[in-house]
């Protein structure tokens, strides 16, 4: 009887310590093969699955709302008129134009196609980072971005970005 006990403990604990490495080496995996195919993965998803427990039970107190005063209105006194500013010339239109459009991006050590993808499109260059990843891993490129700055205008093509990055 003590026998079957003590080998059933051990049956056990062997399945938790397996189910425990399985469980480790399933999200090292997917770990790793988010950031080779550009997914978006971080620690902070897995953690905020653990934290979801807890924050349900919390709950939201809410500051006290307190009327606004009321102010009495008092007769305008009249404003100045700001004096109009010469009209800029188009030559300095042009150029301001220009700088408005050209974007500075930076890639970092360790950034994957997604990432530079995703600044890409926050910064109005590009309109998919997916589609720009995607481009990236067809022309086996995806592992060949320098770190640096480069320079972009807003609404420039897949192609003409993969041309600043390899000239």
């Amino acid at each position: 009887m003590f026998e079957k006990i003590k080998d059933l403990i051990y049956d056990i604990s062997d399945y938790l310590v397996t189910i425990i490495i399985v469980f480790f080496i399933v999200i090292s995996i997917a770990f790793v093969m988010t950031k080779s195919y550009g997914l978006d993965f971080s620690k902070n998803d897995l953690l905020s699955l653990f934290q979801k427990e807890a924050n349900i039970t919390k709950e939201e107190i809410k500051p006290p709302v307190t009327p606004p005063a009321v102010v009495k209105p008092e007769t305008p006194t009249p404003t100045p008129t700001p004096t109009p500013a010469p009209a800029p010339t188009q030559e300095e239109k042009d150029k301001a134009e220009e700088e408005k459009t050209e974007i500075l991006i930076e890639v970092y050590p360790g950034d994957g196609s997604y990432d530079v993808g995703e600044r890409l499109v926050d910064a109005g260059v590009i309109k998919d980072s997916d589609e720009f990843a995607i481009t990236l891993v067809e022309r086996n490129l995806d592992t060949d971005l320098q770190v640096g700055e480069y320079t972009f205008k807003k609404d420039m093509t897949i192609d003409q970005v993969i041309e600043v990055f390899f000239p």
